[in-house]
C-alpha cells in the first residue's frame, strides 16, 4: 500500500485536525480510491479477554469492574474484489497505543481469524513516536502502521504488515456509521468543511430548569453528529455577521421505520442551541422517508443515503433558519475546580479544560476570566470584536442550583 493523497472536495484542514471520525473518513476515502469496499464499526468474535472498566456503583460512586469481552468492533474493514480482507484500528492518542498493545486488544483482533492483514492507523503528529516506541511490537504481531495527515488528506504506510492466517469469512453489513461517512463525503463534495461530534449547549430554558448541584456535563450539552460550514466561516463569526453562510448541524439516524416525537424535539433542541443556523437529518433509504418529511417539515431538511452504492440525495423540507448567537459555552465541573470551555471559532480544537482560580469568587471576575480565555483562543483581537453583547454562556454552580449568565 502506498501513500495515496485523496483530493476529493476541498481541503478545510489547514492545520492538523485530530479527531477519530475525521481520520477514519480520510482512511475511508484512501481505501475507496484503491478500489476497496469499506465498512465501519464491524463486529467480530474474539477469544475471550478480561478487561477493567469504570462503572457507577452504590451511592453514585465510580468503581472498577472486571469484565470478559467476547467480541469487538473494528473501526474499518476493507474487502478487495478477490475477498482479501483487511482490518484497521484508528487511535488518536499516543498513550492509548500503549494500552492497546499491553492489554492484548490488538492481539485479539489479529488472532481473530477474520483478516489477511491488519493495520494500526495514527495521526501524523504522533506517528514517529509510535514507530520509535512500538514499532518492534507491531512488527512482531505482523501489524502494519499507517500515518494519517488531515492537512494534506494523505495516508502513508510506515510499517508494512505481514500476511495473517485467515480461516473465517467476514460478512459486514450496513449501519449508522456508514451512513454518516457517506453524508460527510456528500457535504465535503458540496464545498462544506465538516467536523464530527461537536457538543452544543442545550436550549437555555432547559439549562435553567436543571436541579441537582452535582449534575454532569450531559445536563448542559447535546452532541451533534456533524457540523458543516463553508470554509473560513465559523459559528462565532456568523454570530457577528462576519460570514453569511449557513452553519449546518447534522443528525444521523439509521433504519427509522416509525418517526417519533423525540426526533423532532432533539432536532429542535439543536436548532435552539445558539450555535447553528440550520439542521439536516441524515437517514438511510430504508427509513420511512415520507413519515420523516411530515414529522420534520419546516424544521429540518433531509439527506437520504443509499448505503449499497454510497450515494446521497438532498431533499428540501423548508427547514427553518436562525442566526447563530454564541462564540463560547462554559460550565464548571461538579467540584468547581475546573472550567470546561467550548469555543465555536475553531471547530478542529474547540474544547478546553482550565483551572478555576479560587480567588475569582464573584461573577464579574469569573466572566472577565472566561472572556479573556475565549479572546485568546479565538484570536478575537485580530479577527473579531472582543466577546460582548452576550456572546458567551456561562453556567455557574451554587450550593443548591445552577445560575445562567451571558457575557
Amino acid at each position: 500500500m502506498v501513500g495515496l493523497v485523496y483530493r476529493g472536495g476541498i481541503n478545510c484542514y489547514t492545520r492538523e485536525c485530530i479527531h477519530h471520525d475525521l481520520l477514519v473518513h480520510i482512511l475511508y476515502k484512501h481505501l475507496s480510491g484503491l478500489g476497496q469496499r469499506v465498512y465501519f464499526e464491524v463486529p467480530v468474535n474474539i477469544a475471550p479477554i478480561r478487561r477493567s472498566k469504570m462503572v457507577i456503583g452504590e451511592k453514585g460512586r465510580l468503581t472498577v469492574k472486571t469484565v470478559t469481552q467476547y467480541s469487538v468492533k473494528i473501526d474499518l474493514v476493507s474487502l478487495s474484489h478477490n475477498g482479501f480482507t483487511r482490518g484497521y484500528e484508528v487511535i488518536v492518542d499516543f498513550n492509548e497505543v500503549g494500552k492497546t498493545l499491553s492489554q492484548d486488544y490488538l492481539l485479539s483482533r489479529v488472532n481473530s481469524g477474520y483478516f489477511d492483514e491488519f493495520y494500526l492507523a495514527v495521526p501524523y503528529d504522533i506517528c514517529r513516536r509510535v514507530q520509535n516506541s512500538y514499532g518492534g511490537e507491531l512488527r512482531s504481531l505482523g501489524v502494519g502502521l499507517l500515518c494519517i495527515r488531515s492537512s494534506s488528506q494523505s495516508v502513508t504506510t510506515v510499517i508494512s504488515p505481514k500476511r495473517l492466517s485467515r480461516n473465517k469469512i467476514l460478512k459486514p453489513g450496513f449501519n449508522e456509521a456508514l451512513v454518516k461517512h457517506v453524508a460527510m463525503d456528500y457535504l465535503l463534495n458540496k464545498g462544506y468543511c465538516v467536523y464530527p461530534e461537536i457538543y452544543v449547549p442545550k436550549p437555555l430554558q432547559k439549562i435553567q430548569k436543571i436541579s441537582g448541584i452535582r449534575s454532569g456535563p450531559q445536563s448542559y450539552i447535546n452532541r451533534l453528529d456533524l457540523i458543516a460550514v463553508r470554509r473560513d466561516c465559523t459559528p462565532c463569526k456568523a454570530s457577528y455577521d462576519l460570514c453569511g453562510e449557513d452553519i449546518i448541524g447534522v443528525e444521523v439516524k439509521y433504519d427509522i421505520s416509525k418517526p417519533s416525537r423525540s426526533i423532532t424535539q432533539r432536532l429542535r433542541d439543536y436548532l435552539n442551541s445558539g450555535v447553528i443556523s440550520k439542521i439536516y437529518l441524515v437517514v438511510d433509504n430504508r427509513s420511512n422517508i415520507e413519515g420523516l418529511l411530515r414529522r420534520t417539515r419546516g424544521l429540518a431538511d433531509l439527506i437520504v443515503v443509499d448505503p449499497s452504492n454510497r450515494t446521497a440525495q438532498y431533499i428540501s423540507n423548508n427547514a427553518e433558519t436562525v442566526k447563530p448567537r454564541y462564540c463560547a459555552f462554559a460550565f464548571e465541573n461538579p467540584s468547581r475546580t475546573k472550567l470546561h470551555i467550548y469555543t465555536y471559532c475553531n471547530l478542529c480544537n474547540y474544547k478546553s479544560d482550565v483551572s478555576l482560580p479560587s480567588q475569582l469568587s464573584n461573577t464579574q471576575a469569573l466572566g472577565n476570566y472566561i472572556a479573556e480565555i475565549v479572546s485568546r483562543k479565538c484570536n478575537i483581537n485580530a479577527d473579531l470584536p472582543r466577546p460582548s453583547d452576550n456572546k458567551i454562556i456561562y453556567v455557574r454552580r451554587t450550593r443548591s442550583t445552577h445560575i445562567l449568565y451571558t457575557i
